[in-house]
């Protein structure tokens, strides 16, 4: 953790996200950079969105329109080794926990002289990045925690910290993400569609440190939302809800959670408004109110 976030200024987190911005590679599309919407000044609010893994940013840009047009401002970093024009990158493979928790807490410093009041939301990925930051950064307002990949729906909970430890031992695997379909597998556009074995344990490792944490101490943020889906047959929702119930038995009195009912049928990415099966007109809302601090 650092000092920053008191200390930053609004054109110095400008500055900085134009110079983040100006090192981007040729190789990442407008759709996939760093996006930064402002009112110009530093605002009441500010939103930071965490993309998912093997995504971009563009994951979240129809929903940070929406919180723009509220008056907030808006940052969506894209995250290290992705957003690639190349859907068949396999950047992924070089994700590292240190590198993802660092991220975090500096897009949380950043934010910090955007906004007065800091508000997280992540995907998957960017949902343990989320919790990260709630678990350790008192500045975040509100984090909105949406279907976070602690584990896979897969893989026996009870097993997952040795099972990601051998894996990442062994050899790295690219897979295809929808193996029968692979390059021509529906979803968004900009999504890449194969992942790196490795780089998805290392999100993993990520959440086993904030697992460990929440067992003995209450998230730092102000108020956590878990958002969950009963459809979601990518991440495991049981560690979801252990870590909730983990950190109410720490003393937490700031956690609740929400949970999209299995009849909705929704995708585990329900944000993209590209993805096939998607109903933003259902979810984007619930995750609206939440961003406000509004019951849903």
């Amino acid at each position: 953790m650092t000092n920053q976030p008191a200390l930053m200024e609004y054109n110095h987190a400008v500055d900085i996200v134009a110079a983040d911005q100006a090192k981007e590679s040729p190789d990442i599309p407008p759709v996939s950079r760093t996006r930064l919407m402002t009112h110009g000044q530093k605002t009441d609010q500010v939103v930071v969105f965490f993309h998912g893994y093997t995504s971009s940013p563009q994951q979240f840009v129809p929903l940070s329109e929406r919180c723009f047009e509220l008056g907030y401002n808006v940052y969506i970093p894209r995250l290290l080794h992705h957003g690639y024009a190349n859907i068949l990158s396999d950047a992924t493979k070089d994700v590292n926990a240190r590198e993802l928790a660092a991220e975090a807490d500096r897009a949380v410093d950043i934010a910090g002289g955007l906004g007065d009041q800091v508000i997280v939301a992540g995907l998957s990925m960017g949902g343990v990045m989320t919790a990260w930051v709630a678990q350790r950064r008192p500045e975040v307002a509100r984090a909105i925690i949406i279907s976070p990949a602690f584990g896979s729906y897969t893989l026996p909970s009870q097993w997952l910290w040795l099972i990601t430890h051998m894996m990442l031992i062994l050899p790295d695997i690219i897979r295809w993400w929808d193996e029968k379909k692979k390059e021509k597998a529906e979803g968004p556009y900009y999504n890449y569609r194969r992942f790196s074995t490795h780089g998805l344990m290392q999100v993993f490792r990520l959440g086993f440190q904030i697992r460990s944490m929440a067992r003995h101490t209450a998230p730092a943020a102000r108020t956590v939302w878990m958002v969950l889906n009963d459809h979601d047959y990518s991440v495991d929702n049981n560690i979801n809800r252990q870590l909730i119930t983990d950190w109410k038995r720490s003393g937490a009195t700031n956690v609740d959670s929400y949970t999209f009912p299995k009849e909705l049928k929704l995708p585990h990415d329900d944000v993209s408004i590209e993805n096939p099966g998607q109903q933003t007109d259902i979810v984007h809302p619930i995750l609206l109110k939440l961003i406000q601090g509004l019951k849903p």
